[in-house]
């Protein structure tokens, strides 16, 4: 959804630094944790969504079938509407049959979005195991411990720990449900990903 297309600031050890879409950061996060996957035996599949269903590859096991998931990231494009949920993930519902760790990127954006997963998410279980990964924006928390400088900077401060307030009750409403979540800065998301994997696939 058009969300995913709002930039981050990245910042380079080096002291440069560049804006990278939300988008970007999941392909590559996608693309790396479907590679680990791959290598472990695991079956992997990829379903890309907006306001409806774009994409879908019914999970697989090989190389051969990381390209073939490979090539759809590198074509992934994030649209300019609203993601809705109900439909993708109802498509899944029908799609999967074997039980499987499915792992929704998110912005988590907006109260619909929030009142959409809080609904359909939990709805994956028991059959499977959701994990919710939502992406933080550094500039966000920033923002919500800035010194208070003048009333503009007052008021953007309030907006900010607003905003990691309601995500923080919608995150803990869905592990009340069930719903594993993983809540990570841009810049980390790709190996916090992997490890949560690791770890899932260790108790297994």
């Amino acid at each position: 959804g058009r969300m995913m297309r709002s930039p981050i600031r990245v910042d380079d050890p080096s002291g440069e630094s560049w804006n990278m879409a939300k988008a970007d950061f999941v392909i590559n996060s996608v693309l790396l944790f479907s590679y680990v996957a791959t290598q472990k035996g695991d079956q992997v599949g990829l379903l890309v969504f907006a306001d409806q269903v774009q994409t879908y590859i019914p999970p697989k096991a090989g190389r051969a079938h990381f390209q073939q998931l490979l090539e759809a990231m590198y074509a992934l494009e994030s649209q300019p509407v609203e993601a809705d949920y109900g439909p993708a993930l109802d498509f899944l519902r029908a799609q999967l049959k074997k039980r499987a760790l499915v792992v929704l990127f998110t912005d988590l954006s907006g109260l619909r979005a929030g009142e959409m997963l809080m609904k359909r998410v939990p709805a994956l279980r028991p059959r499977h195991l959701p994990l919710v990964v939502t992406i933080r924006d550094p500039a966000l928390d920033s923002e919500a411990h800035a010194d208070l400088l003048d009333s503009g900077a007052a008021y953007r401060r309030a907006v900010a720990q607003e905003m990691i307030d309601e995500r923080r009750v919608l995150l803990d409403t869905l592990e009340s449900a069930g719903v594993l979540t993983l809540d990570v800065d841009a810049e980390h998301l790709t190996m916090a990903v992997v490890n949560r994997y690791l770890e899932l696939k260790s108790r297994l």
